[in-house]
């Protein structure tokens, strides 16, 4: 079991990874001109780089509170991966970077919240 999720969770992060480097593999919709709209494209893709790095580095299966925040831990930060990937790639704006500093400040909460839920 724990191999196949581990298959599994490379295979997310990889296909993840990909489509927020080029998310136009799947659809034929251009890229829209405004780089805050981009952005956000290739952001939707964080949540399979979160499911991916959950799958891979999660071990206590059991726990439904460590499981619960783990996974709150990997999608936040599979999206701030996608969020700065696409802030490399698309330039740094404003706005993106308010983004990029809620996700940090929501990774740290369910960090500490991991935390308590261990004990």
């Amino acid at each position: 079991m724990t191999i196949s999720l581990k298959i599994i969770g490379i295979v997310l992060l990889i296909s993840g990874l990909l489509l927020a480097f080029k998310p136009t593999i799947i659809s034929k919709t251009p890229l829209p001109n405004n780089s805050y709209q981009i952005i956000k494209m290739r952001v939707v893709w964080g949540f399979p780089i979160g499911v991916g790095m959950l799958f891979i580095f999660h071990n206590q299966w059991g726990d439904l509170k460590l499981t619960l925040c783990a996974l709150l831990i990997f999608l936040t930060l599979g999206i701030i991966f996608a969020l700065l990937l696409g802030m490399v790639l698309d330039g740094f704006l404003k706005k993106q970077l308010l983004w990029l500093t809620m996700e940090i400040v929501a990774f740290i909460f369910f960090v500490v919240l991991y935390r308590y839920a261990d004990n």
